[in-house]
């Protein structure tokens, strides 16, 4: 399905020169932190000044063998999934570490996110999140594939080589199938004494959780389902806006852009740790078409986002401050005219009700999911009077409407906002005063409902003084 381009990503040409071994538990070796190059400062690194929020960030690279996985048997939808060791290869990459600077604002938390390369580079979201920061959650940036390395091999590739030849020349990922046991090594070391020394300022997280939006979330997918029962390594998974779509073992990947191969997988249900899978309503549109909701337990979380679409305009907002900066071409140009519905925050909330889920087994609330069917093979949402879908996590600019957010339009990832017209809105808010009292009230409802943390209630708040309603 072309238009999950994003979702299911570009997954790199294999590399010859294997070499065979199968020792996944020895740590690899680490190098930094990493300074110099054209640039002077890492890809990808955080925006703004990260001294001002009590952090520090550092740059490491890591050399050693990861081992591909072959499946045995096939790849289930219930992701009841076998797999075996095959070849091991030589790898050296890089992670991008944000700690705090003092051990007393350490939460114990540590999230490793997949890095997304998708558009022929690196992106990270979860970096964006200020509820990290606020926490004092350590959060470690993994290269785990080769398209962020060596860019895509077509006009313009914008890899870590491309980037900065002087700094990141060295690097090298041969194949895809690698990337998981790269993923596995990184935990390993984050959780390792030489690792927390040389890495984390002696810092000791006490949950280390996997993280992946995307592309990147259909890797976490098939980790959680096919490599963390063999390794145990993570506390907690999240493969996030992955329409269930799971990435497969395949090391017959391009790095042309094309599609890679996925399946529809379901969260295997026989796991010891937490899973917690959050979609917009895009991926909501495709859970439905692929059959693969399925429901909560106390060891898996599902939500569905309404009205936030897979990039939406504050999403992306964000994004092109870091792409401009760093001077990487932007997929596509922002319109203001997609969702301006985030699901972000939702996430960012998310992470923090991580820690009491997997030390006292209390887990997050479960949200009622969007309502919809099937159409033959169309997949339909059930829509309110107001335009937007019912059911779902709802946010402020869905309880307090002024405008009708739709997740998925067409076949782009975008989604779309339809403001509503002067008479509607005049109808549902008499005065400014009024509009803005509402959404105070829903805001300080998501936030009591876990969804939101409190810094977003404010900037709802602000964002709705802001606005010109009612006309």
């Amino acid at each position: 399905m072309r238009p999950l381009l994003l979702l299911f990503g570009i997954f790199p040409l294999a590399f010859a020169n294997m070499n065979d071994g199968k020792d996944t538990c020895k740590l690899p070796k680490v190098e930094g932190p990493i300074s110099g190059g054209q640039r002077g400062y890492p890809f990808a690194s955080y925006y703004g000044n990260i001294d001002e929020i009590g952090y520090i960030e550092e740059e490491f690279f890591l050399t050693g063998n990861a081992t591909e996985y072959e499946p045995v048997g096939n790849l289930s939808l219930d992701g009841r999934w076998n797999l075996k060791p095959a070849k091991s290869s030589y790898y050296k990459t890089r992670i991008l570490v944000r700690k705090p600077k003092h051990r007393s604002q350490f939460s114990g938390v540590t999230l490793l996110e997949w890095i997304n390369v998708s558009f022929g580079y690196e992106v990270t979201f979860g970096g964006d999140a200020p509820g990290l920061y606020e926490d004092g959650s350590i959060y470690v940036l993994v290269s785990a594939q080769r398209v962020g390395i060596s860019g895509l091999s077509i006009s313009n590739p914008q890899g870590l080589h491309q980037w900065d030849s002087d700094r990141y020349g060295s690097l090298i990922i041969p194949n895809d199938t690698v990337s998981y046991d790269i993923y596995t090594q990184v935990a390993r070391l984050i959780k390792s004494p030489q690792g927390q020394a040389k890495i984390l300022g002696g810092l000791s997280p006490d949950i280390v959780v996997a993280v992946g939006g995307s592309q990147s979330g259909s890797r976490v997918l098939a980790y959680t389902n096919g490599i963390q029962p063999l390794t145990n390594v993570f506390d907690a998974t999240m493969p996030l806006l992955s329409a269930s779509q799971a990435a497969t073992f395949s090391t017959d990947h391009t790095s042309t852009g094309e599609q890679a191969p996925t399946v529809s997988a379901m969260v295997r249900t026989d796991l010891k740790i937490p899973v917690f899978m959050i979609h917009s309503e895009l991926e909501a549109s495709y859970t439905i078409l692929f059959g693969t909701r399925q429901p909560d337990t106390p060891k898996f979380r599902y939500w569905e986002v309404a009205g936030a679409s897979h990039v939406n305009v504050p999403l992306y907002e964000n994004l092109l401050l870091t792409l401009n900066r760093d001077g990487v071409e932007p997929p596509q140009q922002l319109s203001q005219n997609w969702s301006q519905v985030n699901w972000l925050p939702v996430v960012d909330a998310a992470f923090r009700l991580l820690p009491v889920w997997i030390k006292h087994h209390h887990p997050p609330s479960s949200m009622p999911l969007i309502e919809g069917y099937l159409n033959g093979t169309t997949p339909i949402l059930n829509r309110a009077s107001d335009g937007n879908v019912i059911g779902g996590v709802r946010l402020p600019e869905i309880t307090v409407p002024i405008a009708k957010y739709v997740g998925l339009v067409g076949t782009g990832l975008n989604g779309a906002t339809i403001p509503y017209d002067e008479a509607k809105l005049k109808e549902l808010y008499q005065t400014h005063g009024q509009y803005v009292n509402r959404v105070r009230e829903a805001s300080i409802q998501a936030y009591s409902r876990g969804i939101i943390l409190s810094y977003q209630v404010a900037l709802e708040v602000q964002k709705a003084v802001a606005a010109h309603v009612p006309y």
